[in-house]
């Protein structure tokens, strides 16, 4: 709508401007124009009413939209893999997960508040006070192995770092039950082997036997312990880190720090481009990874390698005797040079579709066994949520922005529009522009807050409004166009035009309505009705004076 032509910013204005018409026309004759411009603007006025309307429910699916994302963020904290405390100065639980609760044997709802050190064993509660006490006293990470007080041997590790406030300690609590029973049976193989020193010769054979079995049960260990701080130092990244790359940075350098392996790095395709690009590396690799050129398009198989295959299978792929693996022919000379004898590949996976892959590497063949393949594979399962939850946090602060957007045009439109705009709830007025204030003679909006609208109605049309209201409320009528005489502050009266409607306000029912101060045009119309009376009058008696005329011409 055009807000400046044939719509005055004030009442005098207004009345300047039909008077000036009326003059025009009178002249002219005919109130056709009039008309038409009257019916024009009721015309705009539910033009832009619908405008209105439109824009409330695209505000409505973005706040939806929101919720939705909040609900997801919260199921990746509740349904976590890992244990997950919140705890404040004292050591009460202020939030756990679910495995959390799980592991304390309690549910969820009935820890809230409750100490930890009640659950942990009593022996061991001077050290989780010591724990606690570092993790408020400073910026670093502290920690710390305790037994839980539950049926059965419980040991585990708690992490933790204080909150940004320094009110809250979060913790990542890790059951070591297996490992500690791991170390136990191999404290007791080495007390045994070492009761056998003293025994015959033949006992001497048998016992080398012993300790080479012992020797392969120390590296499963060691190779155990690794898998487990890999896994344990993956989690917490994707814990605390917040974007991709710093995310792809940490993987690759946990990988060749806690793995063990010789170097590792991440490659990634994008659509226009199907090969695999490093966007990650860590450790030395004798310029392995620049020599790489893998596409996942139809290549022959000797160029596509194990890369390739990841990225048409999606499934992870294993050379575990890399210099006499066929398919590694193209990558043999480049591979002996940077000390590898065994590869693995584990796609990384972006909404349900394969865009990468994790490429690691092991010093002698074999590295790769069951235990550790399937370790790999979680780590990049954890990569490929952490993905989507980072492109899900992604588009929650885009919906965020958006309604903030949409919020502040709307607060925009509805604050400067030209006509009265008011929302009534419970009987009272929930919301006026400055508009409808300024038609009632009031200096300011929040003086109507509260106020019962029938305050504002002229006796006569009380009746008239209540009932508006009640049909509106009740579902006989959706909206209603119709026309009061209301009481300004000073006790004059105005006429106005209203367009009212059904409408939801903060989740309940609620009347949203529109008015126009019609005080002037009521008045022109008043004239304009006078005025073709009078021609009227003035007409005929033109005719009875010709007719007389003509009678007296013509006897």
């Amino acid at each position: 709508m055009n807000e400046n032509q044939d719509k005055p910013a004030d009442a005098a204005a207004l009345r300047r401007r039909a008077e000036e018409r009326l003059r025009r026309r009178s002249s002219g004759g005919g109130a056709h124009g009039t008309e038409a411009e009257a019916a024009r603007l009721v015309h705009e006025l539910q033009v832009h009413q619908i405008e209105l309307e439109m824009q409330n429910e695209e505000l409505q699916q973005a706040r939806a939209r929101v919720e939705a994302l909040v609900a997801q963020y919260t199921d990746l904290y509740d349904f976590a893999p890992t244990c997950y405390f919140s705890l404040d100065r004292e050591g009460a639980i202020r939030q756990v997960n679910l495995n959390g609760a799980r592991l304390l044997g309690v549910d969820r709802s009935h820890l809230v508040k409750r100490r930890f050190s009640t659950f942990v064993a009593e022996t061991d509660r001077p050290a989780f006070s010591a724990f606690l006490h570092k993790v408020f006293s400073g910026p670093g990470k502290e920690c710390c192995e305790v037994a839980l007080a539950k049926e059965g041997l419980t040991t585990v590790r708690i992490e933790g770092v204080v909150s940004e406030d320094g009110q809250e300690c979060r913790a990542v609590v890790l059951d070591l039950t297996e490992h500690r029973q791991a170390e136990e049976r191999a404290r007791a193989a080495q007390t045994a082997t070492q009761s056998l020193l003293a025994l015959s010769e033949q006992s001497r054979r048998a016992l080398l036997s012993v300790l080479e079995d012992q020797k392969r049960a120390a590296l499963a260990l060691a190779r155990q312990k690794d898998l487990y701080d890999v896994l344990s130092q993956s989690n917490k990244a994707i814990v605390h880190l917040v974007g991709r790359d710093e995310l792809f940075a940490a993987i690759c350098r946990i990988a060749v720090e806690h793995g063990r392996f010789r170097f590792a790095w991440i490659g990634l395709i994008d659509e226009n481009d199907p090969r695999l690009k490093p966007v990650a590396r860590y450790g030395e690799d004798a310029g392995y990874i620049d020599e790489m050129d893998v596409s996942g398009d139809a290549a022959s198989d000797a160029r596509r390698g194990l890369a390739g295959r990841i990225l048409l299978s999606g499934t992870y792929v294993i050379s575990n005797d890399f210099l006499n693996d066929p398919a590694m022919v193209p990558w043999h000379e480049a591979g002996r040079r940077a000390g590898v004898r065994a590869a693995a590949k584990f796609p990384i996976r972006q909404g349900g579709a394969v865009i990468g892959a994790i490429s690691l590497y092991g010093g002698e063949p074999g590295y790769f066994t069951e235990d550790l393949v399937a370790t790999l594979d979680e780590i990049a399962m954890d990569v490929s949520f952490a993905l989507d939850n980072y492109a899900r946090e992604v588009a929650h602060k885009q919906a965020e922005a958006a309604l903030r957007a949409a919020e502040e045009q709307f607060r925009g439109l509805v604050e400067q529009s030209i006509a009265g705009i008011f929302i009534i709830q419970d009987g009272k007025l929930a919301y006026v522009n400055p508009r409808m204030a300024e038609i009632h003679g009031y200096a300011s909006d929040q003086e109507l807050i509260g106020t019962d609208p029938s305050s504002l109605v002229v006796e006569k049309d009380v009746a008239v409004a209540a009932d508006i209201m009640r049909r509106l409320l009740d579902g006989s009528a959706t909206d209603t166009d119709h026309a009061l005489t209301a009481r300004r502050k000073d006790g004059s009266t105005v006429e106005l035009g209203l367009h009212s409607a059904r409408a939801s306000y903060r989740g309940r029912p609620a009347v949203i309505g529109m008015m126009q101060d019609i005080s002037e045009k009521k008045r022109a119309e008043e004239q304009i009705r006078n005025y073709v009376a009078q021609l009227e009058t003035a007409f005929m008696s033109t005719v009875g004076v010709a007719t007389t005329l003509s009678e007296m011409r013509d006897p």
